[in-house]
């Protein structure tokens, strides 16, 4: 499940929701399958939120001490980007564009604090090797959450990250919002 803002959107698939942090580009993404109106019909596909790391000021990482699950709260600096998947084909890299914010009443536009929540073990050992990989997600652990009391993005321009996509070229850990992980190259 992701929460931000009013907007929850929960699974109905294992590969609904996926935690991207992408190592090179250094780029944060939730990935979402989703039904989605085109025209006259309905399509399932893929959307994204996109961050860059630097957009990033603080998370706090929580665990259920009985199962392990995992509650992930991210807060960011700046809005994200948004895409929608085009033209998908089996077997081929997602192709993106940039579209509007598709959260409910524009929730990501406004809310700087995203919640992800995962299966047992699975937060654990991704931000374990986040952290321990990445000096800006070490340095980031020790930052206390959240770091800002509003919950809203600052109402001005310039502060969206448009313009960059995603071509798939770059190692990355994936995280499967519900039990995958996976360093994908």
């Amino acid at each position: 499940m992701i929460t931000i803002g009013q907007w929850t959107h929960m699974r109905v698939y294992p590969d609904d929701i996926k935690a991207k942090f992408y190592l090179a580009k250094k780029r944060i993404i939730w990935e979402i399958l989703d039904d989605v109106e085109t025209g006259t019909q309905v399509e399932r596909l893929k959307r994204k939120i996109e961050s860059q790391w630097s957009d990033a000021l603080s998370f706090r990482a929580t665990y259920n001490s009985n199962d392990g699950a995992g509650i992930l709260e991210v807060e960011l600096g700046k809005r994200p980007t948004f895409f929608i998947e085009t033209n998908p084909q089996r077997g081929k890299h997602t192709l993106w564009k940039i579209c509007p914010d598709f959260t409910l009443n524009q929730s990501a536009s406004i809310y700087r604090r995203h919640t992800l929540h995962f299966f047992p073990g699975d937060l654990q050992k991704t931000l374990d090797k986040l952290v321990s990989g990445d000096s800006f997600w070490s340095k980031l652990a020790k930052v206390s959450f959240p770091t800002l009391q509003s919950l809203y993005f600052d109402f001005g321009f310039g502060d969206s990250n448009d313009g960059f996509g995603d071509s798939n070229n770059n190692a990355a850990i994936t995280l499967s919002h519900y039990g995958h992980y996976q360093t994908v190259p």
